[in-house]
């Protein structure tokens, strides 16, 4: 059996949907016998996940994630808001000396880096180059408006052509980060989240109306999830007169912020801040429709789990959406994060809104069709290849 170490990119939240994919592949690969370390930012309390991950025999290294940064690396870095950006190393947790000296003392067969976007795990990932340690990326989000300056471009270039296999969440983020880097890469590939649903056997049914009700399901941080967006245009003239109520669902740093701003708009008796829900079904149970004007992204576990049970997504054009959601037929897709353009996606997704219920049921099934049905379980497999690509080439007369 092999030693795999799992390096968690997760910065600033307790947890999110960019660690589904590797805490469920470590837990399966714990239940295959093999021996695993993992590596997460220490939150209190404990988040249930790498609770579970201790329960399966899987040995937690906690860290604070906001490490200091050595003054000649940090400048190095592009920051686009307090607490790190998806190019700082702030966000790695427990990179110091004892780390690394466990890591070593470990010796890992494979190290799997998780990325929250791409570039959260680049110091880990310079130190496995550095000691001849193999490993695996994961790249979770990724940004059209944010590119790395060309220092670490260079560095990103490296790591990701040296990993066994660099893995995107989306074909559209793997295109943009080779633009980013200015290198097409061989090793790359397309893996999936796991999604956190069970799956029902048919849509759910289709909740009466009027109201129409649309949910806003994700990290209540707008840089990433739009949420302002999505404010500003039902606070649009066109808007308030319509049977409309909107259900914004997660937890996240503006939370306060944006219940403020629905106070600033108006928008009190149109606008429920619902908070965490551990049942995403139940969400759709009472919703007609996802709305989600995202910035960035990787591929929204939200768009397909709506999809899985019958709701189309009103989006917008950024990462692995289009990947899923087909315009007009499947869901509606606004053409850039903006108000206007936006308000004018939503505008026509309103005007069809006596097909939502038939096009749910045909985002379902196409969704259905294409999406892996265990998605954890096929990123083990790749991980355990990998292993076993790696002894070959190390040992190839054995």
């Amino acid at each position: 059996m092999a030693r795999i170490a799992f390096i968690s990119g997760m910065g600033g939240f307790a947890w999110g949907g960019s660690e589904e994919l590797w805490s469920q592949a470590a837990t399966i690969l714990a239940g295959r016998g093999h021996q695993l370390i993992a590596y997460v930012n220490r939150s209190q309390p404990r988040p249930v996940q790498v609770q579970a991950l201790a329960d399966a025999g899987i040995k937690i290294l906690e860290g604070h994630p906001r490490q200091k940064l050595r003054r000649d690396r940090a400048k190095d870095f592009v920051r686009y808001r307090i607490g790190g950006s998806i190019f700082s190393a702030q966000a790695t947790p427990v990179f110091n000396r004892r780390a690394k000296e466990a890591l070593l003392k470990f010796s890992p067969d494979l190290v799997v880096v998780s990325n929250g976007a791409i570039g959260c795990g680049l110091d880990w990932m310079e130190f496995c180059r550095q000691e001849s340690l193999p490993y695996v990326v994961i790249a979770q989000a990724n940004s059209e408006t944010l590119w790395p300056k060309d220092a670490i471009a260079e560095r990103l270039r490296a790591c990701y052509q040296s990993a066994q296999v660099s893995c995107f969440v989306s074909q559209r983020n793997r295109e943009l980060f080779e633009m980013q880097v200015g290198q097409r890469l061989d090793n790359a590939v397309v893996v999936r989240n796991p999604l956190n649903l069970d799956k029902p056997n048919a849509p759910l049914p289709f909740p009466p109306q009027p109201p129409w009700v649309l949910s806003c399901v994700g990290r209540l941080d707008p840089t990433a999830k739009g949420q302002d967006i999505l404010l500003q245009t039902l606070a649009l003239p066109g808007w308030r007169e319509r049977s409309v109520r909107v259900d914004v669902y997660g937890q996240g740093p503006m939370a306060r912020t944006l219940t403020q701003a629905v106070t600033m708009l108006g928008l009190e008796n149109r606008v429920r801040m619902c908070g965490q829900v551990q049942d995403v079904k139940e969400i759709w149970k009472q919703s007609h429709a996802l709305v989600l004007p995202s910035r960035y992204e990787g591929l929204p576990l939200v768009v397909v789990e709506a999809m899985i049970c019958g709701r189309i997504p009103i989006v917008t054009d950024v990462a692995g959406n289009t990947e899923v959601v087909t315009d007009g037929r499947t869901g509606f897709v606004a053409e850039a994060p903006t108000v206007p353009l936006f308000s004018a996606a939503l505008e026509r997704a309103w005007q069809q809104r006596d097909r939502w219920c038939d096009m749910g049921a045909a985002a379902r099934d196409e969704i259905l069709a294409s999406f892996p049905e265990c998605s954890a379980t096929a990123f083990a497999e790749l991980v355990e290849d990998a292993i076993h690509r790696d002894a070959v080439a190390s040992n190839p007369a054995g």
